[in-house]
């Protein structure tokens, strides 16, 4: 049996609006669990209870505390619900902050959503409950209210996107510190670690240098210097085979390097390790 789904168009949510109205807030106790779709982007705050949310055809557990943004033509219903209350504020662009609902919108994530900490959610509350009483009243300047509101609820999505993306930065320099560290004798390109913890060459390259305050040639340099120097101390190998095995690929690049590290050859650091013993 086909599903019924539904279309919405901003203009038909409210016989309340106006012919001005480019925004539409509601206190929803009674969810539609349809597929639908909108013509405009939703914003949506759990108040009370929980459900499951279906984007697009991906799964979206919610509960209070969650805060989610829906584009327009995404195709999303409501299952699973518990006792579920919602606030739904849809808006179209003309209203808000372009660029700012530009760059959530853009992010990797398939869904925007997010848990608001306590603070965080008590303000969007707040804000999304005298917004509602702005749309009901609509006394002069309530246009104005209800998008600064809306302005202020992405300013809450950005700044936990902000934050998730540089948690995310952080774990994938981590993770290519680590296998720089083990796979240093293979000679990783920069452009081959990048694209293993999926990001751009250029991109990466200016966040392994702001997290770990060395380029990653350098890097790759010191985790090579620091095992030939180990291998000097605590073995007889030949300075040639050290090299090699340390991932240079000559040895008067092996010479230069040692040297601009610790100040001497090979050989001579060999000698006075030997000595200071």
């Amino acid at each position: 049996m086909k599903r019924k789904v539904l279309r919405y168009q901003l203009s038909e949510m409210s016989n309340q609006l106006s012919e001005n109205d480019n925004f539409y807030i509601r206190k929803n106790d009674d969810v539609n669990g349809y597929p639908h779709w909108h013509d405009c982007f939703e914003i949506e705050l759990v108040v009370e209870g929980s459900c499951k949310e279906i984007v697009n055809e991906n799964f979206l557990p919610v509960s209070v505390g969650d805060i989610a943004l829906i584009t327009p033509a995404d195709l999303h219903e409501i299952t699973d619900l518990n006792g579920l209350i919602l606030y739904n504020l849809m808006f179209d662009t003309e209203i808000v902050d372009k660029e700012m609902l530009s760059a959530i919108v853009m992010n990797d994530e398939k869904i925007f959503s997010c848990h608001l900490e306590k603070s965080d959610y008590d303000y969007a509350l707040s804000i999304l409950e005298r917004a509602n009483n702005e749309f009901q009243k609509r006394k002069s300047g309530y246009e104005r209210f209800i998008s600064d509101t809306i302005n202020q609820l992405l300013i809450m999505m950005l700044r936990h996107l902000d934050m998730t993306t540089s948690k995310k930065n952080e774990l994938s320099v981590r993770n290519a510190a680590f296998y720089i560290r083990t796979h240093f004798r293979e000679n990783p390109t920069m452009e081959k670690v990048a694209k293993m913890v999926a990001l751009d060459p250029a991109y990466f390259s200016v966040k392994f240098h702001a997290a770990m305050g060395i380029t990653f040639k350098k890097y790759l340099n010191e985790v090579k210097l620091k095992c030939a120097s180990r291998k000097l101390m605590m073995t007889d190998e030949k300075v040639s085979d050290i090299c090699y095995d340390s991932g240079f690929e000559s040895i008067s690049h092996f010479h230069r390097e040692f040297k601009r590290k610790y100040g001497c050859s090979p050989s001579k650091f060999r000698e006075n390790m030997k000595t200071n013993r």
